[in-house]
This record gives C-alpha cells, sequence and structure tokens, in this order.
C-alpha cells in the first residue's frame, strides 16, 4: 500500500520513519536492495528487535535510533520519504533532505485524533505541494507531538459562560463511526489544532491548553447546548467551519491540496477558507 501510494520505483533512495517491527522495511529491501533503503526508529528494543529480524533475511538496510522528525542526514538526499507515524505538520527537515521531485508519503495528525494522508512532490527551497489521499487511516503520534495532559475538566468548566447557547451543530459530526465524520474531525482540527476532546459522561469538553479556552456540549430535551470560555470560542469556530463545508456539499480528502513554504503550511480547496497547519 505505502509503496504503491508513494510511487516508490527501483533505484529510489527512500527513508522510512519508524521502523516498528520491520515488515515494511523488508519489503522495502525486497523491492529496492538494502543499499537504497534507510530506516530509522526512536525505540531502540523495538529497533533491535527489528534488525535481529531483518539480518536473519539477509536484509541490511542502514538502520539507526533516530527521532523521525529530523530526518536522517547521513545517507540524505532520499528521493522518497514514508512516515509510519503522524506529524502535526511536514517536518522541515523532510523537505531539506529530499531531492527536488522527491515525494513524501505521510499521514497528518493531531490532538483531537483526526488523520488524513498526504502526497507531497518537493520542489526545492523548503517548498512542497500535493493532494490529501482517499479513505481513512491513522497512525500513533510522532512522540514530541503527542498531546499534553489538560488536568481536571471540571476546573477548565469554571471558565464557562453561565447560560450558553442552542449548538447549531452536533457533536456527533466529529465523533460518529463514520467515514465522513473522521474526516470531517481532521477539518475541525485544523480549525482548532490545539484543542482536545474528553467526554465526561454528562459533558463533552473540549480545551485548548495553549490558549486557555474552553468549551462543553450537553444534552437537553431541546437537543444540544454549548458554554464557552476563554479568548477563543472554541465551538463557534467549528460550527464556521461545519457551515462552510456543507454550503460546499462536504467535499471528499482528495479534493484538498496541502501547500508546503518555509513560512506555513495551508490546507486549501476552492470552496473553503483556508486552513494553516499548526506549527508543532
Amino acid at each position: 500500500m505505502a509503496a504503491r501510494d508513494a510511487d516508490i520505483h527501483a533505484g529510489q533512495d527512500v527513508l522510512e520513519v519508524g521502523t516498528g517491527a520491520g515488515y515494511s522495511t523488508a519489503l522495502a529491501c525486497q523491492r529496492l536492495g538494502s543499499d537504497h533503503v534507510t530506516s530509522i526508529e526512536v525505540d531502540d528494543r523495538r529497533l533491535g528487535q527489528a534488525a535481529e529480524a531483518l539480518y536473519s533475511l539477509d536484509y541490511i538496510p542502514d538502520l539507526a535510533v533516530a527521532d523521525g522528525l529530523f530526518g536522517y542526514r547521513p545517507t540524505a538526499p532520499f528521493d522518497r520519504i514514508v512516515a509510519a507515524c503522524s506529524v502535526r505538520q511536514l517536518p522541515a527537515a523532510w523537505t531539506a533532505q529530499t531531492r527536488p521531485g522527491a515525494k513524501i508519503l505521510t499521514t497528518l495528525g493531531g490532538w483531537l485524533y483526526g488523520y488524513a494522508r498526504v502526497l507531497a512532490t518537493v520542489d526545492g527551497d523548503g517548498t512542497a505541494s500535493g493532494p490529501l489521499l482517499p479513505g481513512t487511516v491513522s497512525f500513533m503520534a510522532a512522540r514530541a507531538q503527542e498531546p499534553p495532559a489538560f488536568g481536571n475538566p471540571a476546573h477548565w468548566a469554571r471558565l464557562l459562560d453561565s447560560t450558553g447557547r442552542p449548538a447549531r451543530h452536533h457533536p456527533d459530526r466529529i465523533t460518529a463511526a463514520t467515514s465522513e465524520a473522521f474526516f470531517t474531525r481532521f477539518l475541525v482540527q485544523c480549525t482548532i489544532p490545539d484543542a482536545q476532546l474528553s467526554d465526561q459522561g454528562d459533558a463533552l469538553y473540549l480545551v485548548d491548553v495553549v490558549s486557555g479556552s474552553v468549551a462543553a456540549l450537553t444534552r437537553d430535551d431541546q437537543g444540544w447546548r454549548v458554554r464557552e470560555g476563554g479568548p477563543r470560542r472554541l465551538w463557534e469556530k467549528v460550527e464556521t467551519l461545519l457551515d462552510a463545508y456543507d454550503d460546499a456539499d462536504c467535499p471528499a480528502p482528495e479534493t484538498f491540496t496541502l501547500d508546503i513554504t518555509p513560512a506555513a503550511q495551508i490546507l486549501r480547496h476552492p470552496a473553503l477558507p483556508e486552513l494553516h497547519l499548526p506549527r508543532p
């Protein structure tokens, strides 16, 4: 799947971010030859196990314990980078360590656990662009980008306004077990990138530890109500995004393009406002 989606061909030099058990590494070695494969893993114990399995099959790629967010300069430049983890935005090191025309396949993720895959083509000078890919996929976050602990939701509830209002959109738009909700959650995550979701049974909380903002959604006989507090009106931002998404007839992931420059990473769609990926 990764080889097909990343458009990998013989003779190309590939960096795999996240060796894991080494299964994908073995497939890459079989297809390209070990001399063309570098695989890095942040967990030294897992890499040791993968190395033992790979060497037992006579696959001898370049292996290293390293933080994938920084790529791997010693064996760069690469023609392809394939990540087996999710990132909040493409690391600058990846575009810097690839040849012009190279492709980067990764999963974009975040603190709301919304995901989308992107295949970006590197133009040079730190710029790249490419479409989101169809389908649903999720990967664990790069360790340095895991969400921070936000504490006790009851403490955050003290910041909420006293009355609230009826919610124009229900939270199941992003929590339902459907492919549409899966992608909608990713778009919402791009809109409020520092927020996390906490279901406390009697209320669903959105908590933003960066700005100190919070929203709580509760259900009553009239439907869903929202109360908000802090400098960012989190659910109001979500509703604005969902209004625009519905007006555009809920476009599919593959109709979006990610543009990457040294200054910003922007998700674009002709019928929707720009969405800026967060800086890690």
